[in-house]
């Protein structure tokens, strides 16, 4: 309903400046987790239960849809904008797209992988939305 406030949505952007200001947790990762959660609480929640054609789980190597909120297996047919994620990515979206809220902050995954993960929820997000947000505008220009 209109009007009506979104507690979990205002939790989330609370929790993610909380740890943010006491640099508890990478920034980028705290990015990824606050944009796939946003988009989840908004109803762009993409589909991370297991590959769209074939029905896999899991894979040393999947494939994420910008487009579609999608997976796909390298054995299945792609089209469209993929993005190439291993299982450390796969694990964390899946956390963070379907964990209580309460243990949405309780896990890590190193640097690098972190900052993929930011690159995917933040074209995602963009493209789910067809908007170019101006505070990601923002943070693109003061990362690192």
């Amino acid at each position: 309903m209109a009007g009506t406030p979104n507690t979990e949505l205002l939790r989330l952007i609370l929790n993610s400046l909380h740890f943010l200001t006491k640099e508890k947790r990478f920034p980028p990762l705290i990015k990824a987790i606050t944009e796939l959660r946003v988009a989840v609480i908004s109803g762009y929640s993409p589909n991370l239960i297991a590959c769209d054609g074939c029905g896999k789980f899991e894979d040393d190597v999947m494939y994420f849809e910008i487009d579609g909120g999608e997976l796909k297996c390298k054995d299945c047919d792609k089209q469209g904008q993929y993005a190439t994620i291993d299982r450390t990515i796969l694990s964390a979206m899946r956390h963070i797209a379907y964990c209580e809220f309460s243990k949405l902050y309780s896990f890590e995954i190193p640097c690098d992988k972190a900052k993929i993960l930011a690159d995917i929820t933040g074209k995602y997000i963009t493209v789910q939305t067809d908007h170019r947000f101006s505070t990601l505008d923002f943070y693109e220009s003061i990362k690192e």
